[in-house]
């Protein structure tokens, strides 16, 4: 076949056919892109549920996940294997009694989260619903009161610049999980001991 044919070969195929090659082209990028993006993201082991009266902004949003990403890590303590945090924001009131948003609830019912960070109101509602375990376990404090610890008050947010002169006081709870449909789910056994390490360690570098 000589050059000449092989041009109008080629012209007669791209005719029919260049939507198909570009469409495949377009295709294999956007695989590529994805496939490079996953590889790219960051694994998340640990889950925390934050929810109050209004929701933390962006600023305090991101620097809470990177507070508990540099808390959270597992037995070895290596810097390399540190777990990634997730942090859950919702905005509520009381959805016990009916009122404001369901995403509390749906979240305390199915969510991933064991450790949650709570403000007054929000406590009290998961609180007198027996919800939340005893932190006896951790040790003694005097930010400990039985099933919450003060976040606030312990100073342990301090470091965090966009929470400087916040008015909320915000503590650290935890979710029951012996005694629950949860008790079988390997991920939220997982999620409790990682919460009850983080707890241990703030008592632990309490000054």
């Amino acid at each position: 076949m000589n050059q000449q044919d092989f041009y109008k070969k080629w012209e007669n195929f791209w005719y029919y056919y260049k939507w198909y090659v570009i469409g495949g082209l377009f295709l294999l990028c956007a695989i590529g892109i994805a496939i490079g993006s996953c590889a790219a993201k960051e694994k998340v082991d640990f889950y925390a549920l934050c929810a109050g009266e209004r929701m933390p902004t962006a600023i305090q949003s991101q620097q809470l996940e990177e507070w508990l990403s540099e808390k959270v890590s597992d037995a070895n303590d290596a810097e390399e294997d540190r777990k990634r945090a997730s942090l859950i924001t919702v905005e509520t009131t009381d959805q016990w009694n009916g009122t404001g948003s369901s995403a509390m609830l749906v979240q305390v019912n199915s969510g991933k989260m064991v450790l949650y960070i709570l403000s007054e109101s929000t406590y009290k509602i998961l609180h007198e619903n027996e919800v939340l375990q005893d932190l006896s376990f951790a040790g003694e404090s005097p930010y400990l009161e039985k099933d919450r610890y003060l976040l606030s008050a312990s100073g342990a947010l301090d470091q965090l610049d966009s929470f400087e002169g916040n008015a909320e006081e915000y503590y650290l709870c935890l979710r029951k999980v012996e005694g629950t449909s949860f008790e079988k789910s390997a991920s939220k056994k997982m999620q409790e001991e990682m919460a009850k390490d983080l707890i241990k360690r703030l008592i632990a570098e309490e000054k």
